[in-house]
């Protein structure tokens, strides 16, 4: 095995690997062994197919498939030991490269082109500065978080009037002239999920017992919910644009959870704060450390902007990685290459 090195210019170089028979003997050897382990073929018992057939039908793409393992490892072993800054990967060379013919070469000359990463120059003075922006957590974003909280924590309880989030029960009868209108015995309505603005204030600030004249199809967002609502197949919704009558028999209400010490434990942990203060300020802190991530990503991208300014003429190899894209994914379009590629 031998890998020899050759810069075109300053972003670009090729490397020959040439394969000979000892390279790769021993290993196409104990593959076609392998294969005739596991071969079933008519006429002989499996493990005893005779080695000469196997090569023969199968010699061909067995030596293609361990040539191929010896190239991908020795590339990467060589990139890897020669500590050499690559973009993209290395690929087929179209200019240079022989024909291969595995049928009849005992030696195998392979050349690929490979991407160099450009030496870029960091050049910096007391007055370059890149902004690091710190996002400033008012008490507005602290007590929407505890708002949040305690509504995670809150529970459905029974209640005596209907709310936009109260989940409503209810008995809905179908308004028409048929002598077997549609009944649902449990229907059950939460008026915040209800698109029309209209129909969605019927339902609020009603006491258990109203009585609720309604049209679901023009109240639900889409058919689904409506067949669901009315327990019919989705294609015969539109059969009840039309008005039903709801009757409430069970009103709950969702009721935020106390600002007290079990709320705490449950959010912070077992008597990490004692007192609305002290859970406010870790809610703070927490709120922080995501902004701390926020702005450390506006500066990593401020930071990249900087320094690719300061290298504006620094060379990369264009043309290999416009064919690496083209190569490593069939379905871009060149069209497409050349319009992204400067982003």
């Amino acid at each position: 095995m031998n890998i020899v090195r050759n810069d075109v210019d300053a972003c670009n170089a090729t490397l020959t690997l040439t394969i000979d028979k000892q390279d790769y003997e021993e290993k196409v050897d104990k593959a076609i062994k392998d294969y005739r382990r596991k071969v079933q073929m008519p006429g002989f018992r499996p493990g005893n197919v005779p080695v000469g057939l196997i090569k023969k039908m199968y010699g061909r793409s067995i030596l293609a498939e361990e040539v191929n393992k010896i190239i991908s490892e020795s590339l990467y072993n060589y990139i890897k030991d020669n500590k050499i800054d690559i973009l993209g990967e290395p690929i087929s060379n179209e200019t240079i490269q022989k024909p291969i013919d595995f049928d009849t070469d005992e030696t195998f000359e392979f050349v690929f082109d490979i991407g160099l990463t450009p030496e870029l120059t960091i050049n910096t003075t007391a007055k370059d500065k890149i902004p690091y922006y710190t996002i400033a957590v008012t008490d507005e974003m602290v007590d929407e978080h505890v708002k949040m909280h305690a509504s995670r924590l809150g529970q459905y309880v029974p209640a005596e009037k209907t709310e936009e989030n109260s989940v409503i029960k209810g008995e809905m009868t179908e308004i028409t002239d048929s002598a077997e209108p549609l009944k649902v015995l449990e229907a059950i309505i939460t008026p915040k999920f209800i698109k029309d603005d209209k129909q969605k204030k019927l339902f609020v600030g009603k006491k258990k017992g109203a009585k609720i004249k309604f049209n679901p199809v023009a109240a639900m967002s889409n058919d689904y919910e409506v067949a669901s609502l009315l327990n019919v197949d989705r294609d015969k919704v539109k059969e009840y644009d039309h008005d039903f009558e709801y009757v409430i028999k069970e009103i709950t209400n969702h009721q935020s959870a106390e600002l007290d010490q079990s709320l705490f434990d449950k959010v912070m942990g077992e008597g990490t704060v004692k007192s609305l203060e002290e859970f406010k300020q870790k809610v703070k802190e927490g709120i922080e450390r995501v902004y701390v991530a926020d702005s450390d990503y506006r500066f990593g991208i401020d930071a990249r902007d900087f320094f690719i300014k300061k290298n504006k003429k620094a060379v990369f190899p264009e043309e290999f990685l416009k064919r690496w894209l083209r190569v490593t994914n069939e379905k871009v379009t060149d069209e497409a290459i050349e319009k992204d590629f400067d982003r």
